[in-house]
């Protein structure tokens, strides 16, 4: 009885064991809630008639590899939504969509602890956009449509942290912002 007191209740089962998170070559994927900043702020300019949406659910995929159980190596695409904006000014009507994609390629640093591993990571990203704008004036006896396209791409630099946490050793579940 005093053996109970003091350590509480025994047990003969063996006592839980949680695998590490995996080194090696890790393929994942999943949803992203990605939010642009002033993409419909610039295509509507002054306009007062103008509205748009600038965030939503994109997707993501990439491949890291952990060289030790806390570095690593990664590369993903990104694929946020497009962000829209529609407004009226006189006799006109616009509709800008401005599209992007975006490749990182990142080193990682981690914590293993038991099936978890937080992160921190630091790289370069490489987007493609597009930003277009379709705009039509009605009041002419004949409707008249102008488009207009601008593509950038280039480089910068990315950095972030996140989570992994594996429930097996071939399949988790991560969280990250950057």
């Amino acid at each position: 009885p005093t053996l109970m007191l003091r350590q509480g209740k025994v047990s003969l089962d063996p006592p839980r064991v949680w695998k590490p998170a995996p080194t090696g070559l890790v393929l994942f994927g999943g949803g992203a809630f990605n939010k642009f900043g002033d993409v419909t702020t610039v295509a509507c300019g002054d306009v007062s008639t103008c509205s748009g949406d600038q965030s939503g659910l994109g997707y993501t995929f990439g491949a890291a590899y952990w060289v030790l159980p806390f570095l690593a190596a990664e590369g993903t695409y990104i694929k946020p939504p497009d962000a829209t904006a529609t407004g009226t000014v006189g006799n006109a009507t616009f509709n800008s969509v401005f599209e992007a994609q975006i490749l990182t390629i990142v080193g990682k640093a981690g914590f293993p602890l038991g099936p978890m591993r937080p992160f921190g990571q630091i790289g370069a990203s490489y987007h493609q956009s597009k930003f277009r704008t379709s705009q039509t004036m009605t009041g002419a006896v004949q409707p008249n449509t102008q488009s207009y396209e601008l593509q950038t791409d280039g480089w910068g630099w990315v950095f972030g942290g996140g989570m992994e946490v594996w429930l097996s050793s071939v399949f988790g579940f991560y969280g990250e912002f950057g």
